[in-house]
């Protein structure tokens, strides 16, 4: 079957309109929650988004966004020491790979993370699109 290319350039231009909404409605739940300044390399902090806890880490070369509690107890991991790329409950020593989220001596075990983007020093979170 041949396609018209005035029937192409309809379907390019409405796929193309699709994925600028989709663009919009993803950047629409972004919410800007620190300026990039606040966390400088090899720290983190610990605030309250939308009545959710976040922990946001600067190790291993990017901004990651943490739900802020240990899965072993729900005890606050911005209260717990950050050494490299590894965060450390401060309970009972639970230890998390800040890159992935996971548990390092606990297979299957991974913190809720949450999607960031850095726009003009500003740290934006999405705190729907957990994972």
């Amino acid at each position: 079957m041949k396609v018209s290319p005035a029937l192409s350039l309809l379907v390019a231009a409405a796929l193309r309109a699709n994925a600028g909404d989709l663009g919009k409605a993803a950047a629409d739940s972004l919410i800007p929650v620190a300026d990039l300044g606040e966390v400088p390399p090899g720290s983190k902090l610990g605030l309250r988004v939308a009545g959710t806890r976040i922990l946001l880490v600067n190790a291993g070369g990017g901004i990651h966004a943490f739900e802020d509690r240990c899965r072993h107890r729900d005890v606050p991991l911005c209260d717990g020491k950050l050494e490299g790329a590894v965060l450390t409950c401060p309970a009972h020593e639970w230890r998390y790979d800040t890159d992935t989220g996971c548990a390092i001596e606990r297979p299957g075990v991974r913190l809720r993370s949450f999607p960031v983007r850095i726009e003009a020093a500003r740290i934006l979170v999405d705190i729907g699109g957990s994972r």
